[in-house]
């Protein structure tokens, strides 16, 4: 297995796409704008995209899946408690210099901690609201996907609409149980380990984070 980066939008945001070197299939996690970019590397890279997942709903996560969409007609995976961030996140998008853009179509909803597989590849899905109500993180053998729930040193923002520091709180515990050898992938910023940040990340140490 293999996990590429592309970092795109003026919020650095990484675009993750995990694929298999024994057949070239792939799933994208995050396309959040710069959908040309994105292509481009899947063609030049001869991979066949089978999913979109998405950590949360946020226009920098999200805004190019639809135009991904037209080309590679997969289904985006996108957890139920992230319905009205989903439908209100062209209005933030606008309001964060993103223009407009189309949301994405085939949604499927994840409703639980599940394992979603796509080939020869295991995604389980650990839900962790606070950035989001339906944020979640994806644990794919020893590396996590943590979306803007975990970044290296610091966690994600609960100012925006449906944040919740008390949530996160929880689902940061959750994620400081996890194995202390994975490798973690997140929204933004640098890749990390968790025995890293369960070392040095100030609101996995004290288990609180700033209102």
């Amino acid at each position: 297995m293999n996990i590429h980066s592309i970092i795109t939008n003026p919020f650095y945001q990484n675009v993750w796409i995990v694929s298999d070197e024994t057949d070239n299939s792939a799933v994208l996690i995050d396309p959040g704008a710069e959908p040309e970019k994105i292509l481009t590397f899947i063609k030049n890279n001869k991979l066949t995209p089978f999913a979109v997942l998405c950590t949360h709903a946020h226009p920098d996560h999200i805004s190019a899946i639809n135009a991904i969409q037209k080309v590679f007609p997969v289904p985006c995976y996108i957890h139920r408690n992230d319905r009205q961030t989903l439908e209100t996140s062209e209005i933030l998008g606008q309001m964060l210099g993103f223009g407009t853009f189309d949301l994405p179509n085939n949604v499927h909803w994840i409703d639980r901690d599940q394992i979603l597989t796509f080939k020869k590849m295991d995604f389980h899905v650990i839900h962790t609201p606070g950035h989001t109500p339906g944020s979640v993180c994806f644990l794919i053998g020893d590396s996590l996907i943590s979306g803007d729930t975990l970044f290296a040193k610091s966690v994600g923002r609960v100012d925006l609409p449906g944040g919740s520091r008390k949530m996160l709180e929880v689902s940061l515990k959750k994620l400081s149980n996890l194995p202390d050898n994975l490798s973690v992938y997140p929204g933004h910023g640098l890749q990390t380990t968790m025995r890293e940040e369960l070392r040095s990340n100030p609101y996995l140490m004290r288990k609180t984070v700033p209102a």
